[in-house]
């Protein structure tokens, strides 16, 4: 569920690709499986018009505090982002229903006409139907969201995996200074097989 949650602010803070990953918290790290439940944290460099940002990723029944929107009920999925004015949060996985806050700021804000291309209203499928019939690239294509929003998670995946902070170089595909991500990130393929 990791795209699907993170997709909202990976897309609309134009995040990119991570700089580094690292555990805050766990219930433990062990090779068979990824633990019950963690708390992640990724750093995003300085892009356009903003400076870098931080992103906590929390799993397996974690939340983030509930001060961070204003002591309302945490959702089961969803995404918070915190800015200097106030804060986004979105109460479900898509992103579709979300709340300004504190709600008293933002009792009269009337949010500006979309700029983002909508699915068609029949449903995402038929965009990707119509992607696939050589129409428009499907809004969540491979190459311009879902690659990079992967890498992200997959980023976060490998601090778990090994039990250390990821400091990822994008262009090179790999973990300064942890030979140990090397085995998740590419693999020895068997002679005649390939990619």
């Amino acid at each position: 569920m990791g795209i699907h949650n993170a997709a909202m602010p990976w897309i609309a803070l134009k995040l990119g690709r991570p700089t580094s990953a690292e555990i805050v918290d766990t219930s433990g790290l062990v090779t068979e499986t990824f633990p019950a439940w963690s708390t992640l944290k990724l750093v995003f460099p300085a892009c356009c018009d903003r400076g870098p940002i931080t992103m906590y990723w929390y799993d397996g029944g974690q939340q983030p505090p509930a001060d961070l929107i204003s002591g309302s009920k945490m959702a089961k999925n969803g995404a918070i982002v915190v800015g200097k004015k106030g804060t986004l949060y979105s109460i479900e996985w898509t992103g579709g229903d979300w709340h300004l806050l504190p709600a008293d700021r933002f009792r009269d804000w009337k949010p500006p006409a979309p700029t983002v291309p909508r699915a068609p209203s029949e449903s995402h499928h038929q965009e990707w139907i119509q992607a696939c019939k050589g129409g428009p690239p499907a809004f969540c294509n491979f190459i311009d969201f879902a690659s990079g929003i992967s890498e992200t998670m997959l980023v976060a995946n490998l601090a778990l995996r090994t039990g250390k902070k990821i400091e990822w170089n994008v262009e090179a595909m790999k973990a300064y200074g942890v030979p140990e991500a090397d085995p998740f990130i590419r693999r020895e393929y068997r002679k005649g097989w390939g990619i």
